[in-house]
């Protein structure tokens, strides 16, 4: 799951710019119960609609910034 959080509110419909990001979070849950397995932070934020891969396995997951794309290990509990 993302969620991107902007630095002021936002009403619907509202313009926002690239500016206005100022970080995203990047969460993992096991489908099974919703237990969460891995969360991080990204506080270079790229406007891409999907910013992040999960590995067919599970077990990494990517995530692309502005400028980098930074690997993880998930723990497979």
């Amino acid at each position: 799951m993302r969620v991107v959080h902007t630095v002021k509110s936002q009403l619907r419909g509202e313009k926002f710019h690239k500016n206005d990001l100022e970080k995203e979070e990047v969460s993992v849950y096991r489908a099974k119960d919703g237990k969460q397995l891995f969360s991080t932070e990204v506080k270079d934020v790229d406007v891409a609609e999907q910013s992040f891969a999960l590995s067919p396995s599970g077990d990494q997951l990517a995530v692309l910034s502005e400028h980098s794309i930074a690997l993880f290990q998930v723990k497979m509990k």
